[in-house]
């Protein structure tokens, strides 16, 4: 081996370790410049201490409203294990990249008013109001944008596949609660 083909082997090693370690790198230098930014979606300021919150889309609406403790749906009485399941859902809902800033890219992403699914929240004072879009291939990220501004995210979680169930996946089955009645009588 020649002392030519030594350093190009060299050179192309030290290349390749660079390359490899720098995500460790940008997250460190990240971390101390102060890159990270919040979250502009502050899912975190809502819970089950909500007194409202709705999801549609496509003509079908699900209003929830909190009357005495008690969630109901389109004013039936909703599955609270599933309303749980929801704000723990939303408590975990991370968004990331920045897919687009363009108003005219909304459709493309699945977040314009005709085909996302619209979700509003309220809680204190404060509301919420996002459109989530279309599922991102490969995983369980999805596009969200709030409705008061063009910016469209990455986001993930499961909000996604909560905000697109029907209104009969929010209502308690009949079937569960009875056999539950019958297994705790003694």
């Amino acid at each position: 081996m020649t002392k030519k083909n030594i350093r190009v082997l060299f050179a192309a090693y030290v290349l390749l370790a660079a390359a490899a370690s720098a995500p460790f790198w940008y997250g460190k230098l990240a971390d101390k410049m102060g890159w990270h930014q919040e979250s502009p979606i502050a899912f975190a300021d809502f819970g089950p201490d909500a007194e409202k919150f709705s999801m549609s889309s496509n003509g079908q609406a699900l209003a929830f409203e909190r009357l005495d403790g008690t969630w109901q749906v389109n004013g039936k009485p909703a599955d609270q294990d599933a309303v749980r399941t929801f704000f723990d859902v939303l408590k975990t809902t991370t968004t990331g990249r920045i897919a687009s800033r363009n108003r005219d890219n909304r459709a493309v992403y699945g977040v314009d008013e005709t085909s996302g699914y619209a979700l509003h929240l309220e809680q204190g004072g404060k509301t919420l109001d996002v459109i989530v879009g279309k599922a991102i291939p490969g995983g369980t990220a999805y596009y969200l944008r709030k409705t008061s501004d063009d910016t469209v995210y990455e986001a993930s979680g499961s909000l996604r596949q909560l905000v697109t169930r029907p209104e009969s996946n929010w209502i308690p089955d009949p079937a569960k609660e009875e056999s539950s009645v019958v297994q705790s009588v003694p």
